[in-house]
């Protein structure tokens, strides 16, 4: 497929599966099976934990069967969200993240991502305190 096509591919299933109404069913049409098994299960715990969240596509850039996709998050803290470093219970907290993913595609549909976050950014949006080797912790 055309770099264009696969532009297109990417945006419907991003916009349509990470966006209000969460069309998850998109991914079976637009990913391989199991693509599509291990990205609902993310999008369903995404969800919970941020049910008002709003994807803003902030860049696309495609060549060959790889698409390029920058996007911002921004959302409201309501549930448990898995990130690295544990699990973080609700902090009711906004937050906004720009991130990046990379899309391999095969014959119209995906097959592979690889996704860029800044962790520790959205670490210190839920509250986080870092502390450095040598610091003492606050209190």
């Amino acid at each position: 497929m055309s770099s264009e096509a696969n532009k297109a591919v990417v945006l419907r299933y991003f916009l349509q599966s990470h966006n209000a109404p969460y069309d998850l069913d998109v991914m079976d049409e637009t990913c391989s099976p199991e693509h599509a098994a291990i990205h609902k299960e993310w999008q369903r715990m995404e969800r919970a934990a941020f049910p008002d969240k709003h994807f803003t596509i902030e860049q696309i850039v495609a060549e060959d069967d790889k698409v390029l996709l920058r996007w911002t998050i921004r959302a409201t803290h309501r549930g448990e969200f898995w990130t690295p470093v544990g699990a973080v219970p609700p902090t009711g907290k906004p937050i906004k993240l720009t991130s990046m993913a990379l899309f391999r595609l095969v014959d119209g549909r995906i097959v592979e991502e690889w996704n860029v976050h800044d962790w520790l950014d959205l670490l210190l949006q839920f509250g986080a305190s870092i502390t450095l080797p040598g610091q003492l912790a606050a209190s």
